[in-house]
């Protein structure tokens, strides 16, 4: 990915996008990176299931889980189009790592930005008229807005540090996003810019390592993984930075959340039970329920004490 990527600093984006082009089928699967539908019925997200790490959605439950790409690269980090027709992705297909769409009913994809390096992250707009992500296409990593088309492509960030995972907020009119600096040792935090560039300021959270950000639907908090206590946890803080909430607090590694449609739920990926699998829980942290099952075939995976709300 060209230099230090700011998620491998801390070994997240390293599982997340894989170490090889293909996994071995002794090896666990990992399923990572979900992503609620509009309407909040399914849940996209990738995954090495089938050898190489490629596109999947499945029913909110778990249910029929189905493969959307597969082709000799490696596709990340799907996200949903408003009107939930379409998902775009970043792969490394035709090599850096470039954006790409594709349908969720026929499966037909194509690339949406094919600019030499990295371009990742990416995320649609309220509207469905842009699309938002990061580039290192001019040396540094910031953050890009385009058409989405993939015309008219503009750098809305320009600064030192490595900008990336960015995400609209509910009106579209701000983009949170992390952004790492090494000076001084090296520290991630959030970030929002105005959709026009001209303003941006950092995100007043209790900690400095924070990444991967996803908007409550009504605007007014921000759900997030950091590793400030030492490992990867789910926080959630209101826009004002005041009434700061740790959503998860297991020993391994959880992250990579996603808040549901209608605010009630949160999904993420957690590798609690030995890799990496797709759970949900709802928006106060509680009742956490695994999805996927990498270990085995495809099934609802019922969590012991489920039923009775332990």
């Amino acid at each position: 990915m060209g230099g230090r990527h700011p998620l491998l600093w801390w070994g997240l984006l390293q599982l997340a996008v894989g170490t090889a082009s293909a996994q071995p089928a002794s090896l666990p699967t990992h399923n990572i990176a979900p992503a609620w539908s509009p309407d909040g019925s399914r849940i996209a997200f990738h995954s090495t299931r089938e050898g190489n790490t490629d596109v999947y959605v499945m029913n909110a439950d778990g249910s029929d889980p189905r493969r959307l790409t597969d082709d000799p690269g490696r596709d990340y980090f799907p996200k949903w189009s408003p009107d939930g027709r379409t998902l775009v992705y970043f792969s490394g297909y035709l090599g850096g790592y470039q954006i790409w769409s594709v349908d969720v009913e026929t499966g037909e994809h194509r690339p949406l930005v094919e600019r030499p390096r990295s371009n990742e992250h990416p995320r649609w707009s309220p509207d469905g008229t842009r699309i938002v992500f990061n580039s290192d296409s001019r040396g540094n990593h910031d953050i890009w807005v385009m058409a989405a088309d993939g015309s008219q492509a503009r750098r809305l960030t320009s600064q030192p540090s490595r900008d990336f995972a960015p995400a609209f907020s509910p009106d579209g009119q701000w983009i949170a996003f992390s952004a790492t600096s090494y000076e001084g040792g090296v520290q991630t935090v959030l970030r929002l810019v105005s959709t026009d560039g001209a303003q941006s300021k950092d995100f007043p959270t209790g900690g400095r390592s924070e990444v991967i950000v996803s908007w409550a639907p009504n605007g007014k908090r921000l759900v997030f993984c950091s590793r400030r206590e030492g490992n990867d946890d789910v926080f959630a803080v209101a826009l004002d930075g005041v009434d700061e909430t740790k959503l998860t607090s297991h020993p391994r590694r959880d992250c990579f959340p996603d808040v549901s449609p209608d605010g009630s739920m949160i999904a993420f990926a957690s590798n609690r039970d030995g890799h990496h699998e797709i759970y949900v829980m709802n928006a106060d942290g509680s009742r956490p329920r695994r999805l996927t099952d990498g270990a085995g075939p495809w099934r609802p995976h019922s969590v012991p004490g489920e039923a009775d709300g332990r």
